[in-house]
């Protein structure tokens, strides 16, 4: 696992945090969501890239804002829209929620790559249940 700690944003208690994973492998996605709802977040889940970015998009649609989650889980391979382009996409969008980035991409360059587009934490793939769940909580923003 890698952290990169960007600021130290105040975080609130769990039973509040919202939290939004895309992630394409079901075993995988299931597996987080599980963990965090048993911690007491609120997740939603998508599969993939672009479908985080309607959910995003429909979000501020629905309420004009930019801050409906907490933190936003995302894969760096994953069809439509990588993780890469995500945060990109975030990040020209004006998107404050910190991002924890999990792959299994063996390449360092990638993963720094997304710690510049943004990325609070990589964690590569297979990872410490726990350590994610302390990035979690850890990244997690008030609102």
């Amino acid at each position: 696992m890698s952290l990169t700690a960007v600021s130290n944003p105040p975080v609130r208690s769990a039973a509040k945090r919202r939290v939004l994973v895309a992630e394409d492998d079901p075993a995988i996605r299931r597996m987080m969501v599980a963990a965090l709802r048993a911690d007491g977040v609120e997740v939603d889940e998508v599969a993939d890239g672009a479908a985080l970015i309607e959910q995003l998009a429909s979000l501020l649609l629905r309420s004009g804002r930019r801050d409906g989650y907490d933190l936003l889980v995302v894969d760096l391979r994953m069809p439509r829209m990588d993780g890469l382009q995500v945060l990109a996409g975030l990040r020209r969008g004006g998107w404050r929620a910190p991002v924890v980035v999990v792959t299994a991409d063996p390449h360092p360059g990638t993963c720094e790559r997304a710690v510049r587009l943004g990325a609070r934490a990589v964690f590569r793939k297979p990872f410490d249940l726990d350590d994610f769940r302390t990035a979690v909580t850890h990244f997690s923003r008030a609102a």
